[in-house]
């Protein structure tokens, strides 16, 4: 949508190119200033970094953090024990309706 707008504004098609080419430059620039999320962290086991970043959130917007914030992080991301199978999708009469 956002490059239908720019052909709408800019009609030659060099500056189109131009346009799109400067937004593609700030977005790789924003890549690598802006941290990872604390769920990327979290998933990739960087339990260190995600309770760093979410500090870091915490103190800019004036929320309080608990102490023991990367243990609570490693609880949330422990892998659950289920002795579960797809078969247990057709094994109730609901999800056997179709």
């Amino acid at each position: 949508m956002g490059s239908s707008i720019i052909g709408y504004f800019i009609p030659h098609w060099q500056g189109h190119a131009l346009a799109i080419g400067i937004m593609a430059a700030l977005q790789l620039l924003l890549t690598f200033l802006l941290p990872e999320s604390p769920s990327f962290l979290v998933a990739k086991k960087r339990y260190k970094e995600a309770s760093q970043v979410l500090e870091k959130i915490a103190d800019k917007t004036n929320s309080d953090v608990g102490a023991d914030l990367e243990e609570k992080l490693r609880e949330i991301k422990e892998p659950q024990k289920a002795d579960r199978s797809p078969l247990d999708l057709f094994r109730t009469p609901a999800t056997r309706r179709g």
